[in-house]
This record gives structure tokens, C-alpha cells and sequence, in this order.
């Protein structure tokens, strides 16, 4: 008796503690994509892309940045934007944000790429 009481005591007590445990939201971004060359062919290889975000959907004003090697599949590739250089808070204290990238030595793409809430964050907010 007194080893299920005690038993009893120490799951509720592991349970009283859940609620602190929950880990935060990574501090990443999912961008899936995919590179074709000018005739519509998907590239093969692996190809230096940097992602940058900024504040307008053109002009200079830079936010973040960080360069990856993406390697496609058929020409899609994904990205865990963050990963190399952390995303801080700050990058999203303003609705207005976008997307811009730069394969290799190639003019960045465009237009840049308006970032924007999933259902649930929004509501979390």
C-alpha cells in the first residue's frame, strides 16, 4: 500500500511538471523550391543560394541573411532557413517581410517572395 501511494505521488508530481517542459518553436523556416534553367529543365548539382529577408518588396533595406548549398531532386530542394545563420525575433517584429534569393553568381531572383503566416500562428498570436 504505502509503495502504490508512493507511486501514485511521483507521476502526479512528473505530471504537474509537463507544462514547464513544453520546448519552444524552432527558430526556423521551412522554404521548399524548385531551380529549372531557362528552357524549363529541372538542375541537377549543387548550387550556392543565398536567402535574404528583407523589409519591402524591393529596395536596399536587408534584414537577414545566409548563404546554403542546396543540392535539388529533379530540381526541388529544401531549405531550413535559420540554420546556418539564427533567425532573431527581431526579423519578424513587422508584417512586411520578403523573400529574396540569389543562386550562385546569378542576378537574385524575382519578385521577392512575401512571407506569411500558417492558420495556427496566427492564432497563437
Amino acid at each position: 500500500m504505502k509503495t502504490l501511494l508512493k507511486t501514485i505521488s511521483t507521476a502526479l508530481a512528473l505530471l504537474l511538471l509537463i507544462p514547464g517542459l513544453s520546448p519552444a518553436a524552432p527558430a526556423f523556416l521551412n522554404y521548399q523550391g524548385r531551380l529549372i534553367d531557362t528552357a524549363g529543365n529541372p538542375l541537377v548539382g549543387t548550387y550556392s543560394v543565398l536567402f535574404s529577408i528583407y523589409d519591402a518588396p524591393s529596395g536596399p533595406t536587408l534584414i537577414w541573411s545566409e548563404t546554403q548549398s542546396v543540392t535539388p531532386d529533379n530540381g526541388i530542394f529544401a531549405a531550413s532557413l535559420g540554420s546556418v545563420t539564427p533567425l532573431p525575433a527581431s526579423v519578424f517584429s513587422s508584417d512586411d517581410r520578403y523573400l529574396e534569393m540569389k543562386i550562385g553568381a546569378d542576378a537574385a531572383l524575382t519578385p521577392r517572395i512575401r512571407l506569411l503566416s500558417v492558420p495556427y500562428a496566427v492564432t497563437a498570436g
